[in-house]
């Protein structure tokens, strides 16, 4: 039977035909893969986190020279 006759079992895509240490391997380097990607989105929040309180900072300091000069 080949793929899409009746009866025939459905393709897994990419894993279909691997052994399981192949899989483990596939499985492993995904996990890998996400770690590092949340690695990198929450260095990405700390440097937004730190340039909003720069931002805040100028922000203060505009507004003190608008109202008349620094205090």
């Amino acid at each position: 039977m080949g793929e899409g006759d009746a009866g025939a079992p459905k393709s897994r895509g990419h894993l279909d035909g691997k052994d399981a240490f192949a899989k483990r391997e596939a499985a492993s380097e995904g996990l890998w893969v996400k770690q590092h990607e949340q690695e990198k989105l929450e260095a990405a929040r700390l440097r937004l986190k730190q340039q909003n309180k720069s931002t805040e900072e100028v922000d203060k300091k505009i507004e003190n020279l608008k109202n008349g000069g620094e205090k």
